[in-house]
């Protein structure tokens, strides 16, 4: 007769933890799946990083993809970032990115802003005529550029282009103004916020230039659009820069990524 393959004693341990089990649950039984997401660092040295998470059956067989012709003699990290950048950009896939250069243009001492009108800018000469800022340009600095007029104190004066673009006009010159979202430390470029009405457009905020700002998705939506809030920060208008101001009414630059026109037009004026 054949020896039973566990003993009485086995048995019994078994079935205990069995037990034990069903009265002390499992703690991450009951914890939901991560969301789905992608999360991507601040740039670093030219380097960037960027973590996904996804479905299970999804990722199995992006990274079986990504392992399929490894070279044995190399380190496989790199050689799956290769494999991932050819996926990525093959048919279909994802573009370089494509900053449009602007020319920012100081606008002289000899001129004033004397008002908008229509989509574009009267401006005032000591010489005491006027000219829009279209012409002044056209004069000045020919017809074929895409140029900016910036003021020291007022900020953007206008966008002017060749094609006359009115419906992204105030967005790309917000972008100009300033390059990332004005939070201290956000990292997320102008060409990946949205614009912010910086007195709400709920509260009568018009979408004007001095109105209007770049901003984040994220500080977008935890902004103080009550003035009279003081919970998580708001964004003002400063010397025509829009700008970061803390709670207890601090302003503060977002210094990661200085480039907008008026940082680099009035920045020496301002310290």
């Amino acid at each position: 007769m054949a020896a039973p393959l566990f003993s009485r004693a086995h048995h019994q341990q078994a079935l205990h933890h069995t037990k034990g089990r069903n009265l002390i649950p499992d703690p991450g039984a009951d914890t939901p799946a991560p969301e789905s997401t992608v999360r991507f660092s601040t740039s670093k040295k030219g380097k960037r990083s960027f973590t996904a998470t996804g479905d299970d059956s999804f990722i199995a067989a992006l990274e079986y993809a990504l392992r399929r012709n490894l070279d044995p003699g190399r380190p496989a990290g790199p050689q799956m970032y290769e494999a991932l950048t050819d996926i990525l950009r093959g048919e279909g896939g994802v573009a370089d990115a494509v900053p449009r250069p602007l020319v920012v243009v100081l606008l002289e001492e000899h001129t004033k802003i004397l008002r908008g009108e229509g989509n574009d800018t009267i401006l005032g000469l000591s010489d005491g005529t006027t000219m829009t800022g279209a012409e002044y340009l056209a004069r000045f600095h020919g017809e074929d550029l895409e140029v900016a007029i910036f003021h020291p104190q007022a900020g953007a004066v206008n966008l002017y282009d060749t094609k006359r673009f009115a419906n992204t006009k105030q967005r790309d010159l917000a972008r100009a103004t300033l390059t990332t979202c004005p939070v201290p430390g956000c990292r997320h470029a102008a060409d990946n916020c949205e614009v912010h009405h910086v007195t709400a457009w709920s509260r009568g905020g018009q979408t004007n230039m001095n109105n209007l700002a770049v901003v984040c998705r994220y500080h977008n939506r935890t902004n103080d659009d009550d003035p009279t809030r003081h919970h998580r920060g708001r964004i003002e208008i400063r010397a025509g820069t829009p700008v970061w101001v803390s709670p207890r009414g601090r302003p503060a630059a977002n210094t990661t990524h200085q480039y907008g026109a008026m940082h680099l037009l009035f920045g020496k004026q301002r310290e």
